[in-house]
């Protein structure tokens, strides 16, 4: 099965600091930005990714989320509120299940 939302694990946001100029604040992985962001549109979204989702990103039908710090990616053409409440439902599942989803071990 196809999950519609998920976790996000090779690409995030970077700071690149550049000596003598400016840092900027890219997506993509940390070897190879693939957007770049504005210092101004960054610091909104990031505080506003504490509440609500916040599209980061799309490319060839895939759009990438920031939400409560975590990043996520699906390919249906979600809504915030629809990412919002898949991904609470991950966080819940991770919370409850651990990091690698498998639930906690009973006594034998």
């Amino acid at each position: 099965m196809t999950s519609l939302l998920r976790l996000e694990t090779r690409y995030g946001v970077w700071e690149e600091s550049r000596p003598f100029r400016p840092s900027r604040v890219y997506f993509g992985t940390e070897e190879k930005p693939y957007r770049y962001f504005d210092k101004t549109w960054w610091s909104d979204a990031r505080d506003r990714s504490e509440r609500e989702p916040v599209k980061l990103h799309t490319h060839e039908g895939q759009a990438w989320w920031r939400f409560k710090g975590d990043v996520y990616v699906e390919g249906s053409g979600l809504s915030a509120q629809d990412v919002e409440a898949l991904a609470l439902q991950l966080r819940a599942t991770k919370k409850k299940h651990g990091p690698d989803n498998t639930p906690p071990q009973g006594r034998h």
